[in-house]
């Protein structure tokens, strides 16, 4: 038996004997015109805490050189007039700051890089 898990408006998950099989559902021209869409590059921002929204930036928490552990608060973007706090994705050490309160931030604009924490 085949049960259908979610739908979107082109997309279903299906489930058969416990296996989840998404199936995507196009049209014709639907299908002509994805295959000249360009494929999207797979980017490793890792080492740079990027800007998800365009906004303000109402304050910057860290400088270079501080130590900022998974979870910590690093800036505050304000964007549709609501105050979104970005955090640092990983345990790494502030090595540029690229922004400071005030300024207008545009998505996927870097907005501070990061250096490894060296293990000793």
């Amino acid at each position: 038996m085949i049960q259908r898990i979610a739908s979107t408006y082109n997309t279903l998950r299906l489930q058969h004997m416990g296996t989840i099989y998404p199936v995507k559902v196009e049209g014709v021209l639907e299908s002509q015109l994805a295959a000249h869409m360009p494929v999207p590059k797979e980017r490793d921002f890792g080492d740079a805490l990027i800007s998800p929204m365009p906004g303000k930036m109402i304050s910057v928490l860290v400088k270079p050189g501080d130590k900022v552990a998974l979870g910590q608060q690093l800036v505050v973007v304000e964007a549709m007039k609501m105050q979104n706090i970005l955090r640092a994705q990983k345990d790494a050490i502030v090595k540029t700051v690229h922004v400071v309160p005030g300024v207008d931030v545009a998505v996927d604009q870097v907005l501070i890089e990061f250096e490894q924490l060296k293990t000793e």
